[in-house]
């Protein structure tokens, strides 16, 4: 099994939020992490629909903060080939950065 699809299995966590309302992608969005956002909507697309307490969604706070490449991504409709090109190995330390 794979880090990537590790990560997607346990995707449950990824519906844990900040005290300010904030899901994993809206802190990629927030720290300009495109890499880590990429492996989280691969498993979990839906998470661009997430507000947080301020109303916010990951492509609103992309775009606040001028964060072009996580707004390209997260805008993009299809993200079922975000992470085709990111080495499995590469994935672990993605995935740690996002925390």
């Amino acid at each position: 099994m794979t880090v990537f699809e590790c990560v997607c299995v346990s995707s449950q966590e990824l519906n844990r939020r900040t005290k300010d309302g904030n899901t994993a992608l809206h802190l990629c969005a927030i720290h300009n992490k495109p890499e880590s956002l990429k492996l989280l909507l691969r498993c979990r697309s839906d998470l661009v629909n997430y507000e947080n307490m301020s109303g916010l969604t990951a492509l609103e706070i992309a775009q606040n903060n001028g964060h072009q490449l996580c707004v390209e991504l997260v805008g993009d409709d299809d993200h079922s080939s975000l992470i085709s090109h990111i080495p499995h190995t590469r994935a672990l330390t993605i995935s740690t950065d996002i925390f």
